[in-house]
């Protein structure tokens, strides 16, 4: 994983090295990080987030029958499943363990990344964290390292504006999406926190050399570069917000 600008494994991955036929498989199996608002099935069973929205309207501009199956796991369980093979697209961060598996479907997108603090005890400059502890998730965990020495690590984002606010930690790392959209479900008003950017996440949309849909690949990619953009993520996120409040 490399950091810098920033690029480390997150979100959703999925892709398949042994080869799929349509004939064969009338599913597309897509795995994501299960983790709000990106992607997570509700207590009905219904897949929800951001990801989803977009997959579901690159599908139904694409192959408009295709079945889409999801699976959701930490990031390093999807990471496995496209190196196994048990699916077919991946949007997630370079990861140097895809190169020679994957074609990009999208263009690089910029997901901002922000340190959360409460505004009575906020973290105002990051060269002064060390005195703080900082929650995160284990994909930012090398991140957070680097900001201060005293790092919680989660196994996912799902519970840090709670973290923060019982005051287990003085700030919480993560997308901005993630932390805006626990603040919403949680009806905090986000005036009362202090937020300081970290720098951003370079995402993609891939997809795996062998997928059956590598027959169609430049649709997939024209489809790919004009709904994986930042205004369509941030209109996915406000239909996730709605939806939920």
């Amino acid at each position: 994983m490399a950091i810098g600008s920033i690029s480390i494994l997150l979100l959703y991955s999925v892709a398949t090295v042994g080869s799929k036929d349509v004939s064969e498989s009338a599913s597309l199996t897509v795995g994501l990080y299960q983790g709000a608002p990106w992607g997570w099935a509700d207590s009905d069973g219904n897949t929800q987030g951001i990801v989803v929205k977009l997959i579901e309207s690159l599908i139904k501009e694409t192959v408009p029958n295709l079945e889409i199956h999801y699976v959701f796991g930490s990031a390093e369980r999807i990471a496995q499943e496209v190196l196994s093979g048990r699916a077919d697209i991946v949007f997630t961060m370079k990861d140097d363990r895809l190169e020679g598996y994957t074609v990009a479907i999208s263009d690089v997108l910029q997901i901002p990344l922000e340190m959360w603090s409460l505004k009575d005890k906020p973290v105002t400059a990051l060269d002064r964290v060390d005195a703080y502890r900082i929650a995160t998730s284990v994909s930012y965990q090398t991140l957070a390292g680097s900001y201060a020495k005293q790092v919680l690590v989660l196994n996912n984002s799902n519970n840090l504006i709670r973290i923060l606010l019982s005051r287990r930690a003085e700030g919480v790392m993560s997308a901005s999406y993630t932390l805006e959209y626990q603040a919403y479900s949680m009806g905090i008003d986000r005036s009362m926190f202090y937020r300081k950017s970290t720098g951003k996440v370079s995402v993609s949309l891939w997809c795996n050399k062998k997928s059956f849909i590598m027959k169609d690949i430049d649709d997939w990619k024209r489809g790919g570069k004009r709904i994986f953009t930042i205004d369509r993520v941030s209109r996915a996120f406000q239909q996730v917000i709605d939806k939920d409040t």
